[in-house]
């Protein structure tokens, strides 16, 4: 079994998509833990 860091969800992105500040916002709101995972 996976070990499991407390996040409910990974985000997937990069600091040049505009379209992933929405999700991020909508999951900062309503409190969901969440880990930003930055694209290579």
């Amino acid at each position: 079994m996976a070990e499991s860091n407390g996040n409910d969800v990974n985000v997937l992105g990069s600091w040049a998509r505009p379209f992933v500040f929405r999700p991020k916002s909508a999951l900062s709101l309503k409190s969901v833990n969440f880990e930003y995972v930055e694209e290579i």
